[in-house]
């Protein structure tokens, strides 16, 4: 059980020597303390913790703050962007309030599954071709503005979409064992009632 314990310790120091790289403002007094800590003796407040979280989301806030500010959201192909994003999230919302076939939420999983796929040709093109469409470069070859803008909410789509499939696929399964459990019982009956006559 130590050795576990020690490898947890290990990994999650690891773990934690990434973050504070990463985020050293926010979270150097929380990595000091947990290196400083034994695994289980956690020696932070509540209130220390608190702090610790309201800084990290307050740093969170003003990065995303910053990304929003350094957009010019005004530009035609973002309208576009956000056009198909409006679209897509209706036809989603339509298949929650009107339901609608297994089918069509398959299809329309792996249509978005297919533009989410295709970022990394619209970077591409992007990276080619930004003057064309665009007043500044957003596209760098990781694709990070696309990332967020693109991919991130098509893939809270695909979340929300195979969540809705699998419980269709559970509500199946039960059908689907109601009705063999309803004919074993009907054969169960017919052949007690021929034991009886």
């Amino acid at each position: 059980m130590n050795d576990i314990l020690s490898q947890i310790q290990e990994t999650f120091d690891g773990f934690l020597d990434q973050v504070v790289t990463s985020h050293e403002d926010a979270f150097s007094e929380l990595g000091s303390a947990w290196k400083n800590s034994t695994f289980g003796e956690y020696e932070l407040s509540l209130e220390g913790m608190q702090s610790l979280v309201g800084k990290a989301g307050e740093q969170a806030y003003d990065e995303a703050m910053g990304f929003y500010k350094a957009v010019d959201w005004s530009e035609d192909w973002l309208k576009v962007m956000g056009g198909v994003h409006a679209a897509v999230w209706l036809v989603w919302l339509g298949t929650v309030i009107f339901g609608s076939s297994s089918n069509f939420k398959i299809g329309f999983f792996l249509t978005i599954a297919l533009l989410t796929s295709s970022a990394s040709y619209i970077n591409q093109y992007g990276i080619d071709n930004w003057k064309d469409f665009a007043t500044q470069n957003y596209f760098d070859p990781n694709g990070t503005f696309l990332a967020v803008t693109w991919c991130l909410p098509m893939l809270v789509l695909l979340f929300l979409i195979l969540m809705q499939i699998l419980i269709d696929v559970g509500r199946l399964l039960v059908k689907v064992k109601v009705q063999q459990f309803k004919k074993e019982k009907g054969k169960k009956d017919a052949k007690e009632t021929k034991k009886t006559k």
